[in-house]
């Protein structure tokens, strides 16, 4: 999970802000419904940008309640309910199940392994709900895996698999007349969140040897920055655009927020880190 996907707060009205909270709170109540308080834990910010898409495309009945908060009883929370709901916090659970195993295959980390069996019977049951994109899933991480192993160097090549992944996941029917936009859309937006995520571990990953796909460009290329932020937004204008084709009155201005502020919250951070340190690591160490 990447939870790039998130809100400019400072941006929100504070209506907006009640909207997007009942929202992310309301997830976290079918997480915990779902599969206990490990379930809540995994709660990502892009299945909240998920719920209020497909709520706002598809204007499901919705029933919003203020309760208390199962992690911080003292507080109380407005929290939306609604079929939508159900299915964002499923894919809440099958993306975190393959992405906790995947970190156990790969770094052998035990705290992901039993993080994973903990939401194991739950993960069952949203496999055989949703095969489609369950197998959205596995495709990925074995085209990924396969990618990873032969060192492949070219940015989009590697980043289109998170997004074919994600434009499967936001459709929420098999057959509906949106999908080929939402397909678009996700799959933008997923190339998006691989390439912020490479650049988020591209100090990591060069010290450790890891691999990241941006390593070779920010080893030869002089205007890296120049050429990631045009690349990162060629992505998102992509993205907005296929959402401003789509008949979304309800949560447009979250939507919105996200999609044209937001995203960028992560992006801004880590670029005004490195550029205080002013000094890069030795470009020859592994």
């Amino acid at each position: 999970m990447f939870g790039y996907i998130r809100p400019d707060k400072n941006s929100l009205t504070d209506e907006e802000k009640e909207i997007y909270i009942s929202y992310y709170c309301g997830i976290c109540r079918k997480l915990r419904a779902i599969s206990g308080l490990k379930g809540q834990m995994l709660l990502n910010f892009d299945v909240t940008f998920l719920a209020l898409l497909l709520a706002g495309l598809y204007e499901p009945d919705e029933m919003t309640e203020v309760r208390r908060c199962n992690i911080n009883p003292l507080l109380k929370r407005r929290m939306t309910d609604s079929p939508i709901m159900d299915y964002a916090a499923s894919m809440n659970i099958l993306l975190s199940y393959y992405s906790l195993m995947d970190k156990y295959i790969d770094d052998g980390s035990r705290i992901s392994r039993n993080m994973a069996k903990s939401i194991r019977a739950s993960a069952d049951k949203v496999f055989s709900k949703y095969p489609r994109q369950t197998a959205a899933v596995n495709n990925f991480i074995k085209n990924q895996r396969e990618a990873e192993e032969r060192c492949e160097k070219g940015i989009s090549a590697v980043a289109s698999l998170t997004g074919i992944m994600l434009g499967e996941i936001l459709c929420l029917n098999d057959n509906d007349y949106w999908n080929d936009s939402l397909k678009s859309m996700g799959y933008s937006l997923g190339k998006f969140i691989y390439v912020m995520d490479a650049y988020d571990d591209l100090i990591r990953d060069m010290k450790s040897g890891n691999y990241n796909v941006l390593i070779d460009n920010y080893l030869n290329s002089p205007s890296f920055e120049v050429s990631l932020r045009q690349y990162l937004k060629s992505q998102m204008a992509d993205a907005a655009a296929e959402f401003e084709r789509l008949p979304v009155i309800k949560n447009a201005p979250v939507i919105r927020n996200i999609l044209y502020s937001g995203v960028w919250i992560k992006y801004d951070y880590i670029n005004s880190k490195r550029s205080k340190s002013r000094k890069k690591p030795d470009r020859t160490e592994k």
